[in-house]
């Protein structure tokens, strides 16, 4: 007999409604599910993007991210309407508002800052290399910057060189001219009279020594001299004591050198020196010093005639 023409078997109406109230049973857990997955998942994203901005860093744009985050806020906003309606209605279908471009905003910004904090530590892990490399860079910018002005300079200092090259090359030769000249006139000088080069030669220790007290100055009277200040004063009326006793100590040392007399020049000598010079002061004092020292030391050497 067809399955149409049969009667229903006891019970087959309850067993009908079990079936289809496990079936929606199922499905509403599943649905209910669905919408745990969703509220975690909305939880962990909302979690993950505050604290990234509590989170101290100097290169994120936190204002980009706040942007993406408010735009991910509305659509859940949404989404949580549609789970609404869709659990009073399970058998309406509907389509969540996807955020993953907000997400991929978001994530390209963190990218980013990785790639900013990767550079900045490879610049500390190098920095030797790099402050060499940041050095080169910032001379090879300078040197662009003034090429004009060095060759500028280099012109200038190239013709300021030839210019004080030129100007000690004169000064050489006027200087040698001077010498040969002054050694011209002390050569005529000595031939003349034997006081003007005890003069020169007393007066060249007195420079060398930098006393400025007074120096000696030959007079027309032919062998004699006298002394003047650095002023040309004559100090006829103010030489002291102590100044008289340098000066005779002064000829006396020039005296050893040479002799009154022509014919006893190259003759030895025995000198014997006191102490007339007690009471001149520090000045005076070092200048006799040194020069009975270097006496002394000639004497050792040969170099004069004294025994």
């Amino acid at each position: 007999m067809p399955f149409c023409q049969q009667s229903l078997p006891d019970g087959f109406l309850h067993q009908l409604e079990e079936y289809f109230n496990e079936t929606y049973e199922n499905e509403m857990k599943g649905l209910a599910n669905c919408v745990d997955q969703y509220m975690e998942s909305y939880r962990n994203l909302e979690t993950s993007i505050q604290d990234l901005l509590l989170k101290e860093l100097p290169y994120i744009d936190k204002e980009k991210i706040n942007q993406q985050f408010a735009l991910i806020r509305s659509k859940n906003e949404i989404n949580l309407e549609f789970i609404e309606q869709k659990l009073k209605e399970p058998s309406k279908g509907m389509t969540l508002v996807p955020v993953d471009e907000f997400v991929k905003n978001i994530n390209l910004e963190i990218e980013r800052v990785n790639q900013e904090i990767h550079g900045h530590n490879r610049l500390i892990d190098n920095r030797t290399q790099e402050e060499q490399l940041l050095k080169d860079q910032i001379w090879r910018f300078i040197a662009n910057e003034n090429m004009h002005n060095h060759e500028k300079y280099v012109r200038k200092e190239f013709n300021i060189k030839n210019a004080i090259t030129g100007i000690k090359d004169r000064i050489t030769s006027k200087t040698s001219e001077k010498n040969r000249l002054i050694s011209e006139v002390e050569g005529l000088e000595a031939q003349i009279t034997s006081v003007i080069p005890s003069v020169n030669e007393m007066n060249r220790l007195l420079k060398a020594y930098n006393f400025t007290n007074f120096k000696l100055a030959h007079t027309q009277n032919q062998g004699n001299y006298r002394l003047v200040r650095s002023t040309g004063e004559d100090v006829n009326q103010t030489l002291s004591e102590g100044e008289k006793t340098f000066v005779t100590f002064l000829y006396f040392m020039h005296l050893l050198n040479g002799s009154n007399n022509r014919d006893l020049i190259t003759e030895n000598k025995v000198v014997v020196i006191d102490d007339p010079i007690s009471s001149l002061d520090s000045n005076v004092l070092f200048i006799v010093s040194n020069l009975i020292l270097k006496l002394i030391d000639d004497i050792r050497n040969n170099r004069n005639n004294i025994v």
